[in-house]
């Protein structure tokens, strides 16, 4: 197997974990309904010490610990795809954007998985003061950052994509960044768990395009 088939399946496996890492943030959706809860700790420490103790609980903040790996992965090898194209600069400053925004997302899902059950499982048993250790809206600003941040590189790469000698469809980064503008303007969870199919179809289209566009060179 020479380099460059090595480099073309990398791609190609890389863009398939990323969309695949939609699906997995979707299923993780569809098990809390309620995720409002889990960031409303000092407001509502009975309701948050409830929800961030089941076991859906921990699959969700599970389901961050392994899509945002696959996410990194896949941003990697979008790059590459694009590299040698007349935008490759776009779409370096988009990859750099969007790992520093999944460095963010990683923060979070890990603060909830080790830190959100403690700190319920405390006020279960009537110490309230918990709370306090779980209140993250000090660091809502910090999240935002991280979502902007990740929007922006995936504009990058949207643009990138649309004039990319035919690399991938050109509809597909757009896509990708209707999915996630969804994530920021969802008005259900239901809003949420269909904003997360999209962007991994988006992605899982172009892991099939740039197979079979490999497979005819």
């Amino acid at each position: 197997m020479g380099l460059k088939e090595n480099y073309n399946r990398f791609i190609r496996y890389g863009l398939i974990l990323i969309g695949l890492a939609g699906f997995i943030f979707a299923i993780g959706d569809a098990l809390i309904p309620q995720e409002g809860d889990m960031f409303n700790a000092a407001g509502d420490p009975e309701g948050f010490a409830e929800l961030v103790t089941t076991d859906n609980f921990r699959l969700w903040a599970a389901r961050g610990l392994i899509g945002v790996p696959l996410e990194v992965i896949g941003t990697i090898a979008l790059f590459l795809g694009l590299a040698g194209t007349f935008r490759e600069k776009l779409a370096f400053w988009g990859m750099l954007l969007c790992i520093l925004g999944d460095l963010f997302g990683v923060s979070i899902f890990m603060f909830a998985y080790f830190v959100f059950p403690e700190a319920g499982q405390l006020i279960l048993e009537g110490i309230i003061a918990a709370s306090s250790v779980a209140d993250v809206s000090r660091l809502m600003p910090v999240f935002g950052a991280g979502f902007l941040i990740t929007f922006i590189g995936l504009i990058l790469f949207a643009a990138a994509i649309w004039k990319a000698e035919e690399r991938f469809p050109k509809w597909s980064g757009i896509v990708v960044v209707i999915g996630f503008v969804l994530l920021l303007i969802q008005t259900s969870y239901v809003i949420q768990i269909l904003a997360n199919v999209l962007w991994g179809s988006a992605y899982l289209w172009m892991a099939a395009y740039s197979w079979h566009r490999f497979s005819n060179e």
